[in-house]
């Protein structure tokens, strides 16, 4: 059985084609990726430019291609943090069943967590524990799993695409801007549970910011590209001190979009 996903994002949204087979496992296929910008403007206003529900409706009828010439039977388009905040959104998930077929399912914090789990620990012990990180464009998720479930989760409003619009004008960001973020960033993270957290030694990281972080500092120590081995804290540390003082343009080369 072949199957599409759509993954709406505050940043970009994501296609994932894959064939699931009778015992479970998945084999994918191809995967698509545009940034529009979904997010743009929705934490400062609560609402979905008309701009950006458009970007996404082309791209998503090119996505409804896709999945058709790949023989998907089914296509499931979920949106996070930007559609769940927006107070439009039904205006969203109209243009695009009119543009494309695809029924747009906005969901819950809980039900982003659950997926988050599916997707990074599918077929793990079912008896062993992880934290897992999930930075979005619009919410951050910290989950303790068993298994492939989330035992507890948490989620923050702390977002790439959050941050920039309430703190950041410039270009590289000023020193008063870094302030104002780092200081957004301890009061969210003051109200995780310490219970939640406090007997875990490794966190997880998903999505694209924890990837992108993990990829420039193996650059930056001259590790071998790709592959999954851990980075520590302090590590993760000396990339923010690189990056602080980079244009967009120069983190885009450093493969940080």
């Amino acid at each position: 059985m072949v199957l599409a996903v759509v993954d709406l994002g505050s940043n970009a949204v994501r296609l994932q084609i894959a064939q699931a087979s009778p015992d479970g496992s998945v084999v994918v296929l191809s995967e698509d990726r545009a940034a529009v910008r979904l997010g743009e403007q929705v934490f400062r206003t609560g609402r979905l430019a008309a701009d950006a529900i458009a970007r996404t409706a082309v791209v998503l009828a090119r996505f409804a291609g896709l999945a058709q010439r790949a023989g998907a039977t089914s296509v499931r388009a979920v949106a996070t943090a930007a559609v769940r905040e927006a107070s439009n959104r039904q205006q969203l998930v109209r243009t695009i069943r009119a543009h494309c077929g695809i029924h747009i399912e906005v969901i819950s914090g809980a039900e982003e967590a659950r997926l988050v789990c599916l997707g990074v620990l599918q077929g793990g012990p079912p008896t062993e524990r992880a934290l897992l990180l999930d930075i979005g464009g619009g919410s951050t998720e910290i989950i303790a799993a068993r298994g492939e479930e989330p035992e507890s989760s948490m989620s923050l409003q702390l977002g790439s695409v959050r941050l920039t619009e309430f703190f950041v004008k410039t270009d590289p960001i000023s020193r008063k801007e870094i302030r104002l973020v780092e200081e957004s960033v301890q009061d969210a993270v003051a109200q995780i549970d310490p219970l939640l957290v406090g007997k875990f030694k490794r966190i997880t990281g998903a999505a694209g910011t924890t990837g992108a972080v993990a990829a420039l500092s193996r650059r930056l120590h001259h590790q071998a590209p790709g592959g999954s081995a851990p980075v520590k804290h302090e590590e993760v540390r000396r990339v923010l001190e690189h990056l602080r003082g980079t244009t967009a343009k120069q983190r885009r080369k450093l493969g940080v979009d």
